[in-house]
This record gives C-alpha cells, sequence and structure tokens, in this order.
C-alpha cells in the first residue's frame, strides 16, 4: 500500500500520560517539553521574558529581524578583541628621589606643588605626590597615587612655593609585579580566564586566574625573571577547550559590526567589535556555522562595502624545517570569508620564526 500523508493539526487536548500513547486521542500528546498547546492552532515555548543580569553591551542599532545569532564553540575567548592579544607591560610610579631639595636662595615656607609626566598609555592615570620640607627645603615626596600607564621614567617637577631654586626630583618607576596592567586593554572582565599568557621578553608563561578590563592575574614561571617589568611585552594564547555559547548582535548603522556575548564570564565584549563586516549601514545579516567556525554576510546587496567575513579560532604551528624554528598561532581570528590566492611576495617569515618557538628534533 503506497504512503499517505496523515495530517495532525491539533494539538489542544494537551499532555496525556494515563493511557498508552497507541490509545491516545488525536488531538493529545504523550510528551510535552517547555512547551504549551491550551490554544487552538497554537504551540508555545513556556517561560516569559526576565531581565538578562549581564552588563549591557556598547551601544548599537539592532534592526528588526536581523542580526541576532546564538553559537556553541569548543573553545572560550570568541568576545575578546584580537587587538587585546598582545601589548606591553606598563606601571606606576614607586617613589620620587630628591636630588637636591632647593630653597637655598630662598627657602620654602611651604610644600612646593608636584607635578608628574603624563603616562605613555592611552588611558593611563597621572601619579600624584605631595612634597615635604625640613630646614626650607624638600626632604621628601609622598606618593598619593602611583599611577598607572608609564613605560618609561616620567618627569618629576615642584612649582608655586616662595622659595628658591626649586628642588630636583627623579621620579622611580615599579618594579617587579605579580600583576599585568595595560591601561589601553579593554578585556572583558574574567574573559581571559584559563588562557595563557606569555612573557615573550622573559619567556615566563601562566594560565590566567584572574582578570579586570586593563590587569592580568597568575603567577608567571619557566623565565629568567617570572616578573612584570616595566615594556614587557606580552602575548594571549591558548584559550581553554572547555567551551562557550555565545550571542553575536550586529550594528545595523554604518558601523557594520558585531558584539558578542559569552555565557560563561557572562559580559560582553567591551568598547571594541570582535568582528567587522564593512561600513554600510541597514545590514541584513546571515549568519551559518559549521565545524566551530561562524560565516557572517549581508543580505541587503546594496551595501557594496560590507563583505562576508570568516571567525574561528584557529590553533596551529607553521614550521620552517622539521626541527627548525616554527610560528605558532592559537586565537580567535576574524578574517575575510573569500580564500584569496598567496601573493607573489608571500613567504615564510624567518625573523617572525627565528623569535618563536624551537621545537627539539628528538
Amino acid at each position: 500500500m503506497p504512503k499517505q500523508i496523515f495530517k495532525i493539526e491539533n494539538f489542544h487536548g494537551g499532555l496525556s500520560t494515563d493511557a498508552d500513547p497507541r490509545d491516545i486521542a488525536d488531538n493529545e500528546l504523550p510528551v510535552l517539553t517547555d512547551a504549551v498547546v491550551d490554544e487552538v492552532g497554537k504551540v508555545r515555548m513556556m517561560g516569559g521574558n526576565a531581565a538578562h543580569g549581564a552588563p549591557d553591551p556598547e551601544n548599537h542599532t539592532i534592526r528588526a529581524g536581523h542580526g541576532l545569532f546564538y553559537f556553541t564553540a569548543d573553545r572560550k575567548g570568541a568576545h575578546v578583541h584580537e587587538d587585546d592579544l598582545s601589548g606591553v607591560n606598563s606601571v606606576g610610579v614607586a617613589s620620587v628621589t630628591v636630588s637636591a631639595g632647593g630653597g637655598t636662595t630662598t627657602p620654602f615656607s611651604s610644600g612646593p606643588a608636584i607635578t608628574f609626566g603624563a603616562p605613555n598609555v592611552s588611558g593611563g592615570v597621572r601619579a600624584t605626590g605631595t612634597s615635604n620640607i625640613s630646614g626650607g627645603g624638600v626632604t621628601s615626596i609622598t606618593m598619593t597615587n602611583n599611577g598607572s600607564g608609564y613605560t618609561s621614567v616620567p618627569s618629576c617637577t615642584g612649582s608655586g612655593a616662595d622659595g628658591e631654586p626649586q628642588p630636583t626630583l627623579v621620579s622611580v618607576l615599579e618594579t617587579s609585579n605579580t600583576v599585568l596592567e595595560n591601561p589601553a586593554e579593554t578585556w572583558p572582565v574574567d574573559g581571559l580566564i584559563g588562557a595563557t599568557i606569555n612573557n615573550t621578553t622573559d619567556g615566563s608563561s601562566v594560565v590566567i586566574s584572574d582578570n579586570t578590563a586593563t590587569t592580568v592575574t597568575g603567577t608567571l614561571a619557566g623565565g629568567s625573571d617570572n616578573k612584570w617589568q616595566v615594556s614587557d611585552a606580552y602575548t594571549v594564547t591558548d584559550f581553554p577547550e572547555t567551551g562557550d555559547d555565545y550571542l553575536f548582535t550586529v550594528d545595523a548603522d554604518s558601523t557594520a559590526s558585531v558584539l558578542i556575548y559569552s555565557r560563561t564570564s557572562n559580559t560582553w565584549s567591551p568598547a571594541r567589535y570582535p568582528i567587522t563586516i564593512g561600513a554600510n549601514a541597514n545590514i541584513e545579516a546571515s549568519f551559518y556555522s559549521v565545524d566551530g567556525a561562524l560565516r557572517i554576510s549581508d543580505g541587503n546587496f546594496d551595501n557594496a562595502s560590507n563583505t562576508n567575513q570568516w571567525y574561528s579560532y584557529i590553533s596551529r604551528d607553521y614550521l620552517q624545517t622539521l626541527g627548525g624554528n616554527s610560528v605558532s598561532v592559537s586565537k580567535w581570528k576574524n578574517l575575510s570569508q573569500k580564500i584569496d590566492k598567496p601573493a607573489a611576495t608571500s613567504k615564510f617569515n624567518n625573523v617572525l620564526a627565528a623569535a618563536s618557538t624551537t621545537y627539539s628534533t628528538e
């Protein structure tokens, strides 16, 4: 007998668990999970709206019906911008050395105002201090704020008091810190936990145990110093493979970029967009994911400058020789979906490889 279509149109008989599933009415259900069928012609999800509770994402324009996608990946850290995966450590001012107290021509009756130079790193805080006088000259400086964002010794001057000459002061930077600090970063709070931070200056590294928007905590090991000194360079690699769930939302104005929310760290990508699609507004984002990679395209074909994008985690060693230097890549990467042919100038970067890991031939 040829197959026939058995059309089931009604479900409002509800859940029936008393009778055998073969004996229930056509409008009844033997199993029903997280849904309600109390209205004729409708199957609705249970539950209702609830406050999200996570920090608000960066302000952006949502276009109804477009630009929201759920994605699960094996790797954590998809909401961390690639530009925040490397940089240099900065420090504050630990103290001030008084080389000459001043006031030898005209003694100070009150301490001169102390002014430090501006931090080298964007987002840093200028150090502050007060002067202490004795016998008409400056004898010491009390730090009231060590500041942050210094990668070189800032100037320190005294002024505004009645003594002459002014004191000669020399700033002394903090050393041997156990916490990395870079005020220019915009890390999602706790978004780096489990990843590895590498001090590429002294060769040490550590699995990150905690992070704020601008600091990373963990005890370095395996290097020559195992401390964060001023201007030590770093990279963040090897995000853990314990998995995470992400929400992607697209900014539909001319920013044409994507913000990402991480379920495990309960944070959005702050201030920076990990994925950029182009520069045309009114984007109609279309998402597709397979094999741990996400692809995004713009369904509004009037947007000529918006291009298809690929976003995924790359974990790969590029080898020069079987026993020679290699270039290791371990991070989330946003690239054009289009696969371009190698350029005429494409070659193995020997300079980069020479500064990278050397593998044993054994």
